[in-house]
């Protein structure tokens, strides 16, 4: 029996922000494998970046643990393939969809930032209901924000505290969160794929 382990990369940083293909450290530019965005810092500052390989889920409802370095700082998320082949679909005759759940726990409650990245954002366009056959959800986030904005459009989860999004995005969402635990979640069914979707946490 053949078995794949698929990784999803995390890319921690102190500060700075992301810009397009490599790293910049000072005046040197180092190539991050597989990273369709770039870490720009100053070396002469002491920052420093770390990329953080989690195996994947290869089938339905897994449950994986996301350890982070520190409760304070930036961090890159994404669903994996994303940048290179895209998201899996289920591989099974089963009728259940391929199921991932990362959760980020801490020691004590924390508060911070999580925003879903519009730039490469694709997933399985929602079905004729509007449904989503393939998404990502995030919570708990605070959803004051979102009424002071008004709705938002591209959020198809009714619930509080929930963001869950498909298909396209029309920009970058961003919610504040006060929590112990954060959960990002990927589903997808037998169907098509595409890009995936990449978060940036940031804790306070």
């Amino acid at each position: 029996m053949l078995v794949t382990c698929l990784m999803v990369s995390l890319v921690v940083f102190s500060h700075g922000k992301m810009v397009n293909s490599q790293a910049i450290f000072g005046s040197q530019r180092v190539s991050v494998e597989g990273r369709n965005t770039d870490l720009e810092m100053d070396e002469s500052s002491g920052m420093d970046g770390t990329i953080l390989e989690v195996p994947e889920c290869t089938g339905a409802t897994r449950l994986l643990r996301v350890p982070l370095p520190s409760l304070s700082g930036c961090y890159i998320f994404q669903t994996p393939g994303f940048g290179n082949i895209g998201y899996p679909n289920v591989t099974t005759k089963s009728a259940s969809l391929y199921y991932c759940v990362y959760r980020f726990q801490f020691e004590s409650k924390v508060d911070g930032m999580v925003t879903v990245k519009s730039e490469g954002f694709e997933l399985q366009e929602p079905n004729k209901d509007e449904n989503c056959l393939d998404g990502v959800t995030i919570y708990p986030v605070d959803d004051e924000q979102e009424q002071s904005d008004g709705p938002d459009p591209d959020d198809r989860d009714p619930r509080g505290h929930t963001l869950k999004y498909c298909g396209m995005i029309s920009g970058d969402k961003t919610r504040d969160f006060s929590t112990y635990e954060l959960v990002i979640s990927l589903f997808a069914d037998r169907t098509v794929n595409g890009n995936g979707a990449e978060f940036h946490i940031c804790i306070n």
